[in-house]
């Protein structure tokens, strides 16, 4: 598996192609925020509305979605995206964002790339500040998660987009992996 890291802070959208694009959502009573309120406004704010509506709605209702740790939510890119899938995971509040919400997402997000079967992954990280990670262990923790779900299904490409100006650091454990991977296979 080839794994490439981009900067969310550019106008990447455009430029991103793939199989299936997984992005993290909290559940905070507001609209979509960064790059996934991007890739919300290119799907007609679909999901902002599926969160709108589920704030009036009550636990006995039969609402999928709410964006609480545990939540997925799967879209179909219909050509207004070049993903052909796009899954939405819950984090729940922000202010209960932890460690164990993040391994918890990483889980989820292994299972979610493996699950659909495809070849070419893009996932936006989840908040691995909040959960007192460092960016080196934040991505190793997603390679291992990745790597721990895969049963048969081998990822041709990951690509992961994060926000923050560690990149440079995400960036070496990645030269690194990909090095040990191609000398592995």
């Amino acid at each position: 598996m080839r794994v490439r890291i981009f900067d969310t802070d550019r106008n990447l959208l455009d430029k991103l192609s793939g199989d299936v694009l997984v992005l993290p959502v909290f559940d905070d009573g507001g609209p979509t925020r960064g790059f996934v309120n991007q890739v919300d406004w290119r799907l007609h704010l679909r999901v902002s509305r599926v969160l709108a509506d589920t704030i009036a709605a009550t636990e006995s209702d039969s609402v999928k979605f709410r964006g609480k740790i545990g939540d997925k939510l799967l879209v179909a890119g219909e050509g207004r995206v070049e993903f052909d899938w796009l899954v939405f995971l819950g984090l729940g509040q922000p202010e209960s964002w932890s460690l164990d919400g993040f391994i918890q997402v990483l889980q989820q997000i292994g299972e979610s790339v493996h699950g659909l079967d495809q070849k070419y992954c893009t996932v936006v990280m989840p908040d691995w500040q909040s959960a007192g990670l460092t960016a080196r262990s934040a991505i190793e923790r997603l390679l291992k998660a990745i790597d721990s779900n895969n049963e048969g299904n081998q990822l041709d490409e990951l690509t992961v987009l994060d926000s923050h100006k560690q990149i440079k650091e995400m960036s070496e454990v990645l030269a690194s992996y990909n090095e040990t991977k191609m000398v592995t296979r």
